[in-house]
């Protein structure tokens, strides 16, 4: 039996250590220093607007099928979409108020909250990637052709551009295993450029 599509496997993987490294570093920096945190500020930004393009290209390639085919887990995955969004929000509002903070000892009991906060976050979002892989896809499998299947996956692939796709792989790279890669090593054809 031939490996079917999986939309989730190797971009969750990346998401996964993106947020881990964070985390980690998050409870490793030094917050009186204020260039340490801007450093990491920096990297939440991107982390944010990675979670938010994957959410994107997520709705708009894949959730049409999700709904038609599992609706009681589209309306969930929908509603978690929704309240992520909201929540990097208020990531994003609690990291510039550290930011604000001129007392280093304020800022480091600030940054501690932010800290369990981000952590709040991390466990959340990692149960929802948990029901996008093992609830959402394994009924894809059972209701879905592989034509099916494929079709929502060029779709997909075909939105991403040149530079968007080599962003991923960077991100992927590091975080997936030697046959994820050898998977990988072709570039899909029909990405804009």
């Amino acid at each position: 039996m031939s490996k079917r599509i999986n939309y989730f496997q190797t971009i969750h993987k990346a998401i996964r250590r993106l947020l881990f490294l964070l985390s980690i570093d998050l409870g490793a920096v030094d917050m009186s220093d204020l260039d340490e945190v801007k450093v990491l500020y920096e990297r939440f930004e991107h982390l944010k607007a990675y979670l938010e393009s994957h959410a994107h290209h997520e709705e708009n390639h894949i959730h049409a099928l999700i709904k038609a085919k599992l609706p009681e887990l589209y309306a969930v995955t929908e509603r978690e979409h929704q309240e992520q969004e909201g929540e990097l929000d208020k990531l994003a509002k609690s990291f510039k108020d550290l930011l604000a903070i001129n007392n280093s000892e304020q800022r480091i009991a600030a940054g501690y909250t932010l800290y369990l906060q981000f952590n709040q976050f991390v466990s959340s979002y990692c149960t929802h990637l948990w029901a996008e892989e093992g609830q959402i896809m394994p009924g894809l499998w059972q209701t879905c052709t592989d034509e099916e299947l494929l079709k929502h996956f060029l779709s997909l692939m075909a939105s991403f551009t040149q530079e968007e796709y080599f962003d991923s792989l960077d991100k992927f790279w590091p975080a997936i295993n030697k046959q994820e890669k050898t998977a990988m090593v072709a570039l899909p054809s029909g990405l804009k450029t």
